[in-house]
């Protein structure tokens, strides 16, 4: 078995990049519940760069902090959206996608760290496979 969970931001921010009335506890007993529980799992964020920041990936950082797998994935404005609006969006540069990843690397515990689209980077190493 294997769980995957999106953390779309924050705690004390999910509602509002969100856009729903989502329970932040619940929220926070989900991540507790799977690292305590789950056999293996990663939790995941897409980056959107007007809606979150490395303040953001921060706290983020601390809510998973331990996890074996984290996966930080840069968002293209392609195809359809939910929201039309996303798609006047952009994206983070590389450049600043690797600063991102060298922050949570403090946070992930061992493994691997993924960063864009599924490409991992082996934190023992800090190098990009």
């Amino acid at each position: 078995d294997y769980v995957a969970m999106d953390i779309k931001a924050p705690l004390l921010r999910y509602q509002e990049v969100t856009r729903s009335l989502v329970s932040t506890e619940d929220i926070k007993k989900s991540i507790e519940l799977i690292m305590e529980k789950a056999p293996a799992y990663e939790f995941r964020t897409t980056t959107v760069r007007d809606q979150l920041g490395k303040e953001d990936f921060e706290k983020i950082g601390e809510l998973i902090k331990g996890a074996p797998l984290f996966a930080l994935q840069r968002f293209t404005p392609m195809g359809k959206t939910l929201d039309p609006s996303f798609m006047d969006r952009t994206a983070y540069s590389n450049e600043e996608m690797n600063e991102f990843k060298k922050m949570f690397i403090l946070f992930i515990h061992v493994s691997s760290f993924l960063v864009d689209k599924r490409i991992a980077i082996n934190t023992s190493h800090l190098s990009f496979i």
